[in-house]
């Protein structure tokens, strides 16, 4: 009969799809996993490198004399911290993924901010540098997680399968009523034989349904996020302190509604109307306290001369 030479044909081709899925969907793990390291470390990078030559306590010559932009670039640091969390979370959408403007970032935003206020050139040429190269590993990330198997490929891996489990059945099966022999021992391989079978095709399938998705089942990478959570509360301490410095009365969830408001509602942020936005609230945050502090001295001085 055919069936074997059918059979042999039908296990070589599962082995050989079976094995490059396999391969690939790990493979796109670890490529996922050391953008993601490469990304986190250079975040850290920009975030020291703005800390320095703009930050209160920056000893480099473009020292911040307007604490706005300081506030302005740490908030949208934290936001595209947020973001790649977001994106590399089990609630991320691939589909959505794949969509989105990937050069539309907070990182815009930030060169936007610097070029507005007038940083230095070599100070602007530094900071381009680093978020091209954060661009740079957020674009293949991004093109890693949105690029997957198609559906027509598992539908082949399973009907390869399915064939197989049925040409053993159609080649043990040519008597009828082989599975009940009358010898019990018979039986009892064969029904061995199909149950070893068919539990390796399940395994394979959850192996692959497993791999598929980065961040779920048991080869998973969600840990690797764990640092940006770290950088994230590293930021909204740095954040606090300039505020606390700044302005008393503004608070780090003023600025992000500031920066939901200037939000069009898809995604893309109107950086000019944050910074305006920003500017109105430490401007009334620095008054506020300024006018209070008049207030007393005037009435103190009405008391002293009564």
């Amino acid at each position: 009969m055919c069936v074997p030479i059918v059979v042999a044909s039908l296990a070589t081709a599962l082995g050989t799809l079976t094995s490059v899925t396999v391969w690939t969907l790990r493979q796109r793990q670890l490529d996922v996993r050391a953008n993601l390291n490469k990304e986190a470390c250079d975040l850290n990078l920009l975030r020291m490198a703005l800390a320095v030559n703009i930050g209160p306590t920056g000893q480099a010559s473009d020292a911040v004399t307007d604490p706005c932009i300081y506030v302005q670039v740490l908030a949208l640091l934290r936001q595209y911290a947020a973001r790649v969390v977001l994106e590399t979370s089990k609630r991320a959408d691939a589909r959505r993924l794949e969509r989105q403007d990937v050069g539309n970032s907070e990182l815009a935003g930030i060169v936007q901010a610097l070029s507005t206020w007038g940083a230095s050139r070599n100070f602007r040429q530094d900071i381009v540098q680093h978020v091209g190269k954060l661009n740079e590993v957020r674009s293949a990330r991004l093109a890693q997680l949105s690029t997957a198997f198609p559906l027509i490929h598992w539908v082949i891996l399973a009907l390869i399968a399915s064939s197989i489990a049925l040409c053993f059945l159609i080649e043990v099966d040519q008597s009828e009523g082989r599975f009940y022999s009358e010898r019990p021992e018979d039986s009892v391989r064969l029904r061995l034989v199909f149950a070893i079978l068919v539990g390796t095709f399940s395994g394979l399938a959850a192996l692959c349904a497993d791999l598929n998705d980065p961040f779920r089942g048991s080869f998973n990478i969600i840990r690797t996020t764990d640092q940006f959570f770290v950088l994230q509360k590293k930021i909204d301490k740095e954040l606090e302190l300039v505020l606390f410095q700044t302005s008393p009365l503004l608070t780090r969830g003023d600025v992000e509604r500031s920066l939901k408001a200037a939000d069009d509602g898809t995604g893309s942020v109107d950086y000019g109307e944050f910074a305006s936005m920003l500017e109105q609230h430490v401007g009334a945050g620095v008054d506020g306290p300024a006018n209070k502090r008049v207030g007393a001295d005037m009435q103190g001085a009405r008391d002293s001369g009564g």
